[in-house]
């Protein structure tokens, strides 16, 4: 019910401005204007929900939900969260957002690439709520080595590994060195851009295997961040260079003293409260 749009299972995210694709091929029921389930397992580009909320819910347990089923996304192997499972609610978000917005997720929350907005003009602002991580993507295979290049999600999608890691950033100096390709035990070292109020309910937000892969770049932060854990996006050195992970580059949006995403929880009471319950027989 209401103006927003629920998705089910593992759903990407790319935000188009006053637009946004979607993939989310668990999904079986939801508004109209969120998503063509008929034509779940391919990308739909649709508008931003009216009342600017979405929310990721793990595939129901019950057989009596319109969203019920086995699984169709399947576990995405380059995932190293204690959550993973291909039944989960996790959210893999990218793009740049013009408007209001929350993205929650009964799960995880991935950034799969830069998270900017239009403008830092008007009311532009982006909410991210994770009841677990909100997690920048950094793959590493068994090696413990970077994951350079792509990673699968489903039916073709694929996410830039780690997050901004693409030849344009590259040559437009994004990425240092303005080298186009690197290997596995040199990965890009890119400025991952997030620009959103972050709030992770249960855990923090972190670098995916922060602890190894080598140096992956800075991560520019400019917004907000609360959660039941400060995290850490690097390990550095004894003469305190950075030797894995991300160099932390934190702004406060200053917008956010008086500019909230819509329906954005408080951060210090972030757990889910029932507003309103009916009884009913059970034949109902």
């Amino acid at each position: 019910a209401g103006n927003g749009c629920l998705y089910t299972g593992p759903t990407s995210i790319t935000l188009k401005g006053t637009n946004m694709t979607v993939l989310s091929p668990d999904t079986k029921s939801t508004n109209a204007w969120c998503y063509n389930t008929a034509n779940a397992s391919n990308p739909q580009t649709v508008p931003l929900p009216p009342n600017g909320v979405i929310y990721v819910q793990d595939i129901p347990a019950s057989p009596a939900d319109p969203n019920y089923g086995p699984c169709v996304v399947p576990q995405l192997s380059w995932l190293s969260s204690t959550y993973d499972g291909c039944n989960k609610g996790d959210a893999f978000v990218q793009g740049t957002l013009n408007g209001g917005l929350t993205i929650a997720s009964s799960n995880d929350t991935f950034i799969t690439g830069d998270i900017t907005y239009s403008s830092f003009t008007g009311t532009n602002v982006l909410g991210l709520i994770a009841n677990n991580f909100v997690e920048i993507n950094h793959p590493i295979d068994s090696s413990g080595n970077t994951i350079v290049g792509t990673v699968p999600f489903y039916n073709g999608t694929t996410f830039n590994a780690p997050a901004d890691y693409n030849s344009t950033n590259m040559a437009n100096g994004i990425c240092s060195g303005g080298i186009t390709s690197r290997n596995s035990t040199n990965p890009p070292q890119c400025t991952v851009t997030l620009d959103a109020a972050v709030l992770t309910v249960k855990h923090s937000m972190a670098t995916a295997n922060f602890t190894q892969g080598g140096v992956l770049g800075n991560l520019k932060v400019d917004g907000a961040i609360a959660g039941t854990f400060m995290d850490i996006e690097g390990v550095f050195g004894g003469s305190g260079s950075l030797v894995d992970g991300f160099n932390e580059l934190y702004t406060y949006d200053q917008r956010l003293q008086w500019l909230s995403p819509p329906y954005f929880l408080d951060p210090s009471q972030t757990t889910w409260h029932s507003i309103s319950y009916v009884e009913c027989h059970k034949s109902c």
